[in-house]
């Protein structure tokens, strides 16, 4: 099983000690891939990924105690306010996307698209704006709406698959993929063979920007922001 370790970070972000191991129940009920940890660091969902989806549990890190526990779907992470997780299921009667409370049973639906693909979903930091993608064989779309999902407004159409990222931790701009790539040579379209070009909207002004490098598809190559908005890490392709 893997294992969880912690480290502190001061507000310039420097890593203030050495990981220190974190204990998780002996029971075996937190299971997981990957660990996500909630904006107020009082909980951790582990996310175990099976053949048919997700499986959430969220972990009490005071009590390390299992309080709840979702499957199986796509785990998008944490609202802001650290009491709720997004995540899709697409089985049952009402399949989509939904906020589940960690602390109790409370469960909102705050997307059901006609497309059920749904490509990425976040909240803003703010906790007021919800992205989420949508792809099907010839459909691909990028919504945004108000956080509980009212006044959905289509951001994006395209041609091409797209995706959400996630937004800034200041909440000005929005990751994402799926407009049509800007090509001004043959060495460029070559480039778009191995790879598709990240995106940014800005909610304020409500203008769209490329970044210049060739974004790579794939299992663990997301795209991450700098705690200050102004950088992004990503794996990426350039033409030799």
């Amino acid at each position: 099983m893997p294992r969880i370790e912690f480290v502190m970070v001061d507000a310039q972000n420097q890593v203030k000690n050495a990981p220190i191991p974190f204990e998780t129940p002996s029971n075996q009920a937190f299971l997981f891939t990957q660990v996500s940890a909630s904006p107020d660091g009082k909980y951790l969902a582990g996310v175990l990924a099976t053949q048919g989806g997700d499986v959430v549990s969220v972990l009490d890190i005071a009590s390390n105690k299992v309080i709840s526990t979702w499957g199986v779907g796509k785990y998008f992470g944490w609202h802001p306010n650290s009491k709720e997780i997004l995540f899709y299921q697409d089985m049952g009667q009402e399949p989509g996307l939904w906020r589940f409370h960690v602390e109790n049973s409370a469960h909102k639906l705050v997307a059901q698209p006609p497309i059920l693909d749904i490509t990425g979903a976040a909240i803003s930091p703010d906790g007021q704006l919800l992205a989420y993608g949508t792809n099907s064989f010839d459909i691909h779309q990028i919504w945004i709406s108000n956080e509980d999902g009212s006044a959905p407004s289509k951001l994006l159409e395209s041609d091409s698959v797209v995706a959400v990222w996630g937004w800034s931790p200041n909440g000005q701009y929005l990751l994402y993929t799926g407009e049509a790539p800007i090509v001004d040579t043959a060495a460029e379209q070559n480039q778009l063979k191995s790879g598709s070009q990240l995106w940014l909207w800005n909610r304020y002004d409500q203008t769209h920007k490329s970044l210049s490098s060739r974004f790579l598809f794939g299992y663990g190559f997301i795209p991450v922001w700098s705690p200050t908005s102004d950088a992004i890490a990503f794996v990426g392709t350039i033409h030799l």
